[in-house]
């Protein structure tokens, strides 16, 4: 996997052509812009589409830094994270953005893996868990919802893979054997400094970070949803556009919200109800919702 050397930021309009075209090649770009970090806390919304030079159709900025007492997710340990993407019920943000302000001394690296060269080598030497990936819905457990679906769908003409942090739930074959793919793939390691800025396609890229013990570390991220879809392999892309239409032939007759969950809009797209609220919480997080939607996902025939 090639990323390309961390470059110094402009702040001008070939800054940002450049940091789009890294995303949407290589599916990193790695800036040092100092002085974008700096204001991130006043202003994350309006810095995360200076670096994109695009509207962000929504912005939900968190702060990644150790917290006293016992912290829900991640985001508030100094714990080693687990290769995943970032979550979300409905539609996963199309960029995650990581502003440095105060790196570990010791660790807190951060780990990437190409999910499209993973799906590459997995389609050349097992071809079958390879379509397993795109035609067996699942629901793939994160640490607040699940995502349902395939592991590689395609929604709103964007391709993305989801991997949460959590183990596959118990019986998930395919969840297991792509987990056990990615345990064994050995990921970039990136050692962020203050004032580097790490752009990642979401939809495309497994992140995760190594353990540290130095409690000032300090990094926002900013996950970013776009009105553009994310490029994908035309290969990648045509499985998923195949698989995409299977299932909304097959989910015609189902409420909204059973079509919602499984990443199929219709005509209203990102007009939808679930994009109204920033993290909306899926009607089936009640549990006889949930069964639904396992009843919904074993009646599926994705397979062509």
């Amino acid at each position: 996997m090639h990323i390309g050397e961390r470059w110094r930021w402009a702040n001008d309009e070939a800054s940002q052509d450049r940091a789009w075209h890294e995303l949407i090649t290589t599916g990193v770009s790695w800036i040092h812009a100092p002085e974008m970090v700096r204001k991130v806390e006043r202003d994350a919304l309006s810095i995360a589409e200076g670096l994109l030079g695009r509207y962000a159709f929504r912005m939900v900025p968190a702060w990644i830094t150790p917290l006293d007492g016992n912290p829900r997710g991640y985001e508030g340990t100094s714990q080693p994270t687990p290769l995943h993407t970032e979550p979300h019920p409905y539609l996963a943000a199309h960029v995650m953005i990581l502003l440095c302000v105060t790196p570990a001394f010791d660790g807190g690296d951060t780990l990437l893996v190409d999910g499209w060269q993973l799906l590459d080598e997995i389609r050349a030497n097992q071809p079958v868990l390879y379509r397993s990936l795109f035609q067996t819905a699942r629901l793939i457990p994160f640490a607040q919802t699940y995502w349902v679906g395939p592991t590689v769908s395609l929604r709103l003409d964007s391709l993305q893979l989801a991997q949460g942090i959590a183990a596959p739930r118990k019986g998930d074959s395919v969840g297991t054997a792509f987990a056990d793919i990615v345990q064994l793939t050995t990921p970039t390691t990136l050692r962020l400094e203050a004032g580097d800025v790490l752009l990642v396609n979401n939809h495309r890229f497994l992140h995760g970070r190594s353990a540290f013990t130095d409690q000032k570390r300090r990094l926002m991220r900013c996950n970013v949803w776009l009105r553009e879809p994310m490029p994908s392999p035309r290969p990648l892309h045509e499985e998923g556009r195949q698989v995409a239409e299977r299932l909304a032939r097959q989910l015609a007759s189902y409420e909204p919200w059973i079509q919602h969950r499984f990443g199929w809009f219709g005509a209203e797209g990102l007009e939808a109800e679930p994009f109204r609220e920033d993290y909306p919480r899926p009607p089936d997080a009640a549990l006889e919702k949930l069964k639904q939607l396992g009843m919904v996902m074993r009646s599926l025939d994705l397979t062509f």
